[in-house]
């Protein structure tokens, strides 16, 4: 679709590029957690570096022609950090079979927009687009897991960029970016696209993690939430607390998870939390879940997800 084609940095057409942003994440209280850098080598699709250095984790990762490697931390990306390289690569996730969009028109700012909403015929999943017309331009995102703000627009190689961006979750901050540096790739950039002799090898397959959302990178193949609710063959419902449906506490608790080859939940992480009880109990119930495993060209391979739990007062 157009609105896909207009913005972010993803897609076919770009020459090579370098960005630098800075970041802050928000715990699952929306309190301030931990501040950062990220910055991303694009020179082709086989020929990436990309890493997130703050004061709680470090981790760089190379995609080449041999393979992909990684430096650094050797846990997974933490949430929220996991979303950086989407908004600047994919901010407009739009899917080839979902039904044609609804249209309807808003205003923010004094601005007239135009948004557009987009349902995954495999969940009762939504997401709203809206875009400044007729320049396509992204401005807002809002989708049943997060929503974004885009500010500071910038066109870059006709595109367009935000050098701004915002991420909440049910009006609890997750995630600031502010890009300090947009440009081509330099000669001297060259060097860096290679990894350090110490990088650990974490794929065979130069394009491993193309085919799967690409709001997801190697080695933290990130599957939407949709596709992965039609895996799920076990789903244990969570106890919904006494102690918390006597203060009425209710909302969606978010967990962060990695579904594995081998169909189980691991490293399961509550990435918004409306409440300690509810937290806990989504946390026990989704880590009994069982997944049929995500095939990657036939094969099996750990992807991570988002799984919302929402506890609701006679529900």
């Amino acid at each position: 679709m157009l609105i896909s084609k207009a913005n972010g940095l993803g897609g076919e057409g770009l020459k090579s590029w370098y960005l630098r942003a800075r970041y802050q994440t928000y715990d699952a209280r929306g309190k301030p957690a931990s501040k950062g850098v990220f910055e991303m080598y694009w020179g082709t699709r086989n020929q990436t570096r990309v890493s997130y250095t703050s004061d709680s984790f470090h981790q760089t990762d190379y995609r080449t022609l041999t393979g992909t490697y990684s430096t650094g931390n050797t846990g997974p990306v933490p949430y929220p950090e996991l979303l950086i390289q989407g908004e600047f690569m994919r901010p407009v996730d739009l899917w080839e079979k979902a039904p044609a969009p609804k249209f309807r028109e808003i205003k923010r700012d004094k601005v007239a927009l135009s948004c557009l909403e987009v349902r995954i015929p495999e969940a009762p999943l939504a997401s709203s687009y809206c875009v400044d017309a007729p320049r396509l331009l992204l401005r807002a995102m809002e989708s049943d897991y997060y929503s974004a703000v885009y500010n500071q627009p910038a066109i870059f190689q006709h595109r367009f960029v935000a050098k701004q961006i915002n991420l909440s979750d049910e009006s609890q901050q997750v995630l600031d970016l502010d890009v300090d540096e947009l440009r081509g790739l330099k000669p001297g950039d060259l060097p860096a696209l290679t990894p350090p002799a110490d990088a650990i090898k974490t794929g065979t397959s130069p394009i491993a993690g193309t085919e799967i959302d690409p709001r997801g990178g190697e080695p933290d193949r990130l599957a939407n939430s949709a596709v992965m609710a039609g895996h799920i063959v076990i789903k244990v419902p969570p106890r919904y607390p006494q102690e918390a449906k006597q203060r009425r506490a209710q909302g969606s608790v978010r967990i962060s998870a990695t579904i594995g080859k081998d169909g189980l939940v691991h490293n399961a992480v509550v990435v918004h939390n409306p409440d300690e009880a509810l937290s806990k109990a989504a946390l026990d119930a989704v880590k009994q879940w069982r997944y049929t495993p995500y095939l990657l060209n036939g094969e099996p391979v750990d992807v991570r997800t988002y799984i919302r739990v929402t506890f609701t007062i006679g529900g």
